[in-house]
């Protein structure tokens, strides 16, 4: 479940939210999980396994540039012969990534995990399509994406993380800090990490989000403002 804090919250696909419309995404509210986002920064700076299929195993990534997807997760390195591969979920829990009915790689072609398991606290998976482990390997790191429209409905003073992401940020006295870059799971909260393009001693800002902290945000204005301050 996602945690409900007072006013507004970051959330993260649960098990509340994938009994609605199957299961959640990565991409989190009020729920400290996932984040999708922290963990999809890693995925990026990992090369890719050489694809030999132009189709399902091509490099494009459109759907990173594409506003109407959320990452829900990656693929990993290949298990067994019978093209098996392990999976990095960012949903709320873990398991609720294969509930979802449609899922895509980031050149829009779709993606099927037809079986899964738990293997020494990690989940492995069968995709469609992938009969051997030369077949899974094409695959390793290659990005999960999930329609936004398929995210479930939350409640208001609930978000999405990546419908905080862009927000430029304000304190309560008037300072200006920058935009949301990405959040992270963190202890207790997600943290924001905000970016400063005008301040290159200090490029990023951590900020909890958390009941005490977040004051308001404004969709539609792509503001938050926040009871913060600190030297930068």
């Amino acid at each position: 479940m996602a945690r409900k804090h007072p006013k507004t919250t970051p959330k993260q696909p649960s098990d509340a939210d994938t009994s609605s419309s199957e299961k959640r995404p990565a991409d989190m509210a009020h729920n400290p999980v996932e984040s999708n986002i922290a963990d999809t920064t890693d995925a990026a700076n990992t090369p890719d396994t050489p694809a030999t299929n132009e189709s399902a195993f091509s490099h494009e990534d459109v759907l990173a540039c594409d506003s109407g997807y959320v990452v829900v997760g990656k693929i990993g390195k290949s298990f067994g012969l019978q093209g098996m591969v392990f999976v990095h979920s960012y949903t709320d829990p873990k398991e609720n990534l294969f509930q979802y009915p449609s899922l895509f790689l980031g050149n829009k072609d779709p993606i099927c995990f037809s079986r899964y398991q738990t293997h020494a606290k990690q989940l492995v998976a069968q995709i469609d399509g992938t009969p051997d482990c030369d077949a899974a390997k094409r695959l390793t790191n290659k990005l999960v994406y999930l329609h936004t429209q398929q995210l479930p409905k939350l409640k208001d003073g609930e978000y999405y993380w990546h419908e905080l992401t862009g927000l430029m940020v304000r304190s309560t006295t008037g300072r200006l800090f920058g935009k949301i870059d990405y959040l992270y799971a963190g202890g207790q909260f997600p943290i924001m990490v905000i970016k400063q393009h005008d301040n290159p001693r200090k490029p990023e800002i951590l900020i909890p989000y958390e009941p005490s902290v977040v004051q308001s945000v404004d969709l539609e204005a792509a503001e938050m403002v926040v009871d913060w301050d600190m030297d930068i």
